[in-house]
């Protein structure tokens, strides 16, 4: 199985998304900005867009 996202993306999909937690809580939570963890949530978002197969 192919993994979508680095680890430290994986961790923040789960708490944001998985979580539903804030991102000032992520970022408290991984030891990073809030910036950083905006990023490293759009870039995840961003590779699983590319690796779903689209709708026709």
């Amino acid at each position: 199985m192919k993994v979508f996202a680095s680890p430290a993306q994986q961790a923040v999909l789960y708490l944001r998304v998985g979580l539903g937690w804030s991102v000032e809580r992520t970022a408290d939570e991984i030891g990073a900005s809030p910036e950083q963890v905006r990023l490293l949530q759009h870039r995840a978002l961003q590779r699983l867009r590319e690796q779903l197969p689209t709708a026709s």
